[in-house]
């Protein structure tokens, strides 16, 4: 009697820990996907019974967290997920530290500049100054990217060793965008290369954008964020990428002051900055 309980129990257990499992899997997709996709296409990429998928689509859909396009039945992050990631948003600090650097540099290089945080094997951009040029890339604040696909994430991997690589690899890292599976060497060896010159150049996630990037580290050389500025390709030319570099270099060592976790040997000269309300 004693094993049946015990079974029984386990067997809710994991049939609970599957459903949230399955759940983070439909958000993740979603976030990730460029246009709201229908339950055949969800349940196909997931490798998921329509059925499963159904259930959990219509409970996710009673709580917000994803809605139908309107008059059609394809799903897209609900606004459950927005009010979320604003509040998330607002528990970083160092977004609010980094505003007015971001500004300086967009106004500076006439680009798109970012701040983003590597987390479990993705990138989240908590805040983007857009370019001041009319034609420009955005990048939506609680927006994700695979981080072995794009400048922002090799950069902060690269403070993280080749344990980190492994663990994601074991895990599966999903194809580059251009639909190249990923060669774990190459990207460890990749990845030493970053850390060696200080910065990330490049991307293969959405095609026609380039980018550069560097990381701000604690004391610890841990990575704490990064800054990347973004571009159509061919925006960014290869003669300007040093002098862009050695700016967010200074700015990201600035921000690490103002944080108080400056790397030893890194204690930037403080620029003054522009007022915010004059951008």
């Amino acid at each position: 009697m004693m094993c049946l309980v015990e079974t029984s129990s386990r067997s809710r257990y994991v049939q609970r820990n599957q459903g949230a499992e399955r759940v983070g899997q439909i958000l993740e997709l979603l976030s990730l996907a460029a246009r709201p996709l229908s339950l055949q296409e969800l349940s196909r990429q997931l490798e998921m019974h329509a059925s499963t998928a159904h259930r959990l689509l219509k409970t996710l859909e009673d709580e917000g967290l994803v809605t139908r396009a309107d008059g059609t039945d394809l799903y897209r992050l609900g606004p459950t997920i927005l009010r979320l990631s604003t509040r998330m948003l607002s528990q970083f600090p160092i977004r609010d530290v980094a505003a007015p650097y971001l500004y300086r540099l967009s106004a500076d290089l006439g680009l798109t500049v970012s701040l983003s945080k590597y987390e479990d094997g993705y990138i989240t951009y908590l805040d983007c100054k857009e370019s001041p040029e009319p034609i420009h890339i955005v990048l939506s604040a609680g927006g994700t990217a695979p981080a072995h696909c794009i400048p922002s994430g090799w950069v902060q991997m690269a403070y993280l060793g080749d344990a980190e690589v492994d663990r994601l690899a074991e895990r599966g890292l999903c194809p580059y965008g251009s639909g190249k599976p990923v060669n774990v060497p190459a990207l460890k060896r990749h990845l030493h290369a970053v850390r060696k010159r200080g910065y990330a150049t490049g991307g293969d996630w959405l095609p026609g954008v380039d980018g550069v990037a560097v990381a701000i580290l604690d004391g610890a050389e841990r990575p704490i964020g990064g800054i990347s500025v973004i571009a159509f390709a061919g925006q960014i030319r290869a003669e300007h990428v040093p002098s862009m570099v050695v700016a967010m270099r200074s700015a990201a060592d600035e921000i690490a002051e103002k944080l108080g976790v400056s790397p030893a040997g890194r204690r930037a000269a403080l620029r003054p900055l522009p007022d915010r309300a004059s951008q």
